[in-house]
């Protein structure tokens, strides 16, 4: 709370007030202390479902392995195919959202802070007359920046993770986090908005929790980068294709910071204007 206290920007949740009360979680447990957290409230939902729309969603986790085993032994892929639900964001959208979060990530790469867990459904949106603002939300794994990462185990959302933090030295840790690692983890929910899903087989895009995640860290280990997907959407500017492949650079180094990204908005060099391609 003391850290978002001093962050203030239009693409940043606002958090107000913090404050201790004894609740009971569990009808079988004591009363405990529970941190509540009064935030900005924002109208529409997140960017996860607001792409996915009405998707199925199974009710336990029971569910979702019987219907993983049915789909298995008939030969179909592991999850079905959700897309036609799915909507697909105009090249306006799409390039007002990103701009949005870009805006918000490089205020808080300002601050010298790191996000590590940037995923769509951390980015809520607010509906004010026919404008929509998307702004970044849940900030409990921000950590300065150049702090050594003391865990052994992950941070964040697997999927959405750059490759150098997910890869571990001869001690059994992971590799530290960066304003860079939140790059591609933009990149990521920029290739989301762009496609409807993530380019890993082994990723579950609505619900995390079913993912299995040691085939989803072995495809990760083994991604070679971003491919040429442009065929599924050939509508969207070469630009933007382009873009796409430098956020999701594997070396940190070649992947823009935050205010490259807005520059490039600004300048339309990296990202084209999308008033220019009506």
């Amino acid at each position: 709370m003391q850290l978002l206290q001093g962050l203030s920007h239009a693409n940043l949740v606002s958090y107000r007030h913090v404050w201790l009360e004894d609740t009971v979680i569990s009808q079988f447990g004591p009363s405990v202390a529970c941190a509540f957290i009064l935030q900005q409230y924002c109208n529409s939902g997140d960017l996860l479902h607001y792409i996915i729309g009405d998707a199925p969603v199974p009710r336990s986790t029971k569910e979702q392995l019987k219907e993983q085993m049915r789909r298995r032994s008939r030969g179909q892929a592991d999850r079905p195919d959700l897309r036609s639900s799915q909507r697909k964001l105009s090249f306006e959208e799409i390039y007002s959202f990103f701009k949005d979060i870009a805006s918000g990530l490089a205020h808080l790469h300002t601050a010298n802070y790191i996000h590590r867990d940037l995923k769509p459904s951390n980015c809520l949106l607010h509906k004010d007359g026919n404008e929509f603002r998307c702004l970044i939300s849940d900030f409990g794994e921000v950590q300065p920046e150049n702090v050594a990462r003391k865990s052994t185990g992950s941070t964040g959302t697997i999927s959405y993770c750059a490759p150098e933090v997910l890869k571990q030295n001869e001690f059994g840790r992971y590799g530290n986090f960066t304003t860079k690692s939140d790059i591609f983890s933009l990149g990521m929910i920029l290739y989301f908005m762009c496609f409807g899903r993530l380019p890993y087989k082994s990723a579950d895009n609505i619900q995390e929790e079913f993912e299995d995640l040691d085939m989803l860290r072995e495809e990760l280990s083994t991604w070679s980068r971003f491919q040429d997907e442009r065929r599924e959407r050939p509508e969207l500017p070469n630009q933007l294709y382009d873009f796409l492949k430098r956020l999701l650079a594997l070396n940190p180094a070649d992947r823009p910071s935050a205010n490259d990204i807005l520059t490039a908005i600004r300048t339309e060099k990296g990202l084209e204007n999308p008033t220019r391609t009506r």
